[in-house]
C-alpha cells in the first residue's frame, strides 16, 4: 500500500494543482512542436512555459495509433 501511495502522489500531483485537467499530466510547453496537435484534441490544454516534457512524446503515439507515422516529427 505505501509504494502504490509513493507512486499515486507525484502522479497525481500535477492533476490536483490545475483542478483535475488531464492536460497537467502531458506537460505541454508553449513553445512545444506538439502544442498544436494536442490542441487539436483538448482545447485549451494546461501549458508549461518553456516546451514542455513526460507526456507527450507518449500521447503523440497513442493518439495516431497505429499510424505511428503520422507523429514521428512532432515528438521532441
Amino acid at each position: 500500500m505505501a509504494t502504490l501511495v509513493a507512486v499515486a502522489v507525484p502522479a497525481l500531483a500535477p492533476l490536483a494543482g490545475h483542478g483535475g485537467d488531464p492536460t497537467a499530466a502531458l506537460r505541454v510547453g508553449r513553445f512545444s512542436a506538439s502544442r498544436s496537435f494536442i490542441e487539436q484534441d483538448f482545447r485549451e490544454p494546461v501549458l508549461t512555459e518553456d516546451t514542455g516534457h513526460d507526456g507527450q512524446p507518449f500521447y503523440l503515439p497513442a493518439a495516431t495509433f497505429p499510424d505511428l507515422s503520422a507523429s514521428a516529427e512532432l515528438v521532441e
